[in-house]
């Protein structure tokens, strides 16, 4: 399922990196029928039920989670840059990526809001003493990555109603 929001990802991650320290924003829109099938009967759009998190539906987590991925496994580097054509062999530690899910926009004018969407906005805070105010600003809850700086801090495969043959794990 990843592959499905990897470009989305890639695409605000490089305006991130072309301008650290500023909010990017976009829109995650709705999925398509024929992305719908792919969910095998579970509702993307239903909410995500897991305690202590922001993101409105399912479907807003899978975009947030491809939007680190993205950052930490296949970014160049902390000034940005082509992408990587493999994986990095360890987790890329630079920067502060903030990553917040907003409201439902609805459906208007213009190709990108032709469809109704999540808002999305991503900032980059730069490596170093800012980077470290930044995580720390943020309430334990709303932080990514544990205490060790490894993994999801709260998104265990026991909290969710769907298994591993899920399209949406992982």
């Amino acid at each position: 399922m990843s592959e499905l929001f990897d470009a989305g990802a890639r695409a605000i991650l490089d305006r991130a990196y072309a301008q650290p320290r500023e909010w990017h924003y976009t829109r995650l829109v709705d999925p398509s029928p024929a992305e719908l099938i792919r969910w095998r009967g579970h509702d993307p759009l239903g909410p995500d039920p897991v305690p202590g998190e922001r993101y409105v539906t399912r479907w807003g987590r899978a975009f947030s989670r491809a939007i680190y991925y993205q950052h930490r496994w296949w970014s160049a580097s902390a000034q940005g840059g082509p992408w990587r054509a493999t994986r990095r062999p360890v987790v890329r530690k630079s920067g502060a990526l903030l990553v917040e899910a907003g409201r439902y926009k609805p459906a208007g004018l213009g190709s990108v809001a032709l469809r109704r969407g999540l808002a999305f906005r991503v900032q980059l805070a730069p490596a170093g003493a800012e980077m470290r105010a930044a995580v720390a600003a943020l309430p334990a809850s709303q932080r990514w990555a544990g205490p060790q700086g490894h993994g999801p801090a709260t998104s265990q495969l026991d909290d969710r109603d769907w298994g591993e043959d899920s399209p949406g794990h992982g």
